[in-house]
């Protein structure tokens, strides 16, 4: 199965890594990503992810096979450069194209 999570608020960023967690838990081998955009694209900030003790958690869902996107747009508005995230976040040029691309090659969408 092929799962896409966004998040595009702070308030629910807790709420999807708890679901990554639980179904990777239910499913190991189980395809994730999880696209953020907006508010909550700071906690993808090294300095942010390390404040909220979370960088080591998200680095080891990242080598479990996890992975993080970041929308370049909403970097840009937000002046956050590349440099500033963790080193495992991918960034991908639109958020929204994201995830209709992943819909399309047949990812199911959730928002926490």
């Amino acid at each position: 199965m092929k799962i896409i999570l966004h998040v595009n608020e702070l308030n629910r960023w807790h709420m999807a890594i708890g679901n990554i967690q639980n179904l990777l838990n239910l499913d190991p081998n189980v395809e994730l990503e999880m696209l953020v955009h907006g508010e909550a694209i700071i906690n993808y900030t090294k300095e942010k992810a390390k404040v909220l003790k979370e960088y080591e958690l998200l680095k080891e869902l990242s080598e479990k096979g996890v992975v993080f996107t970041a929308c370049n747009n909403t970097l840009k508005k937000l002046d956050i450069s590349n440099e500033e995230l963790c080193e495992f976040v991918k960034v991908v040029p639109a958020g929204v194209m994201e995830l209709a691309q992943k819909q399309s090659e047949g990812f199911h969408y959730i928002k926490p």
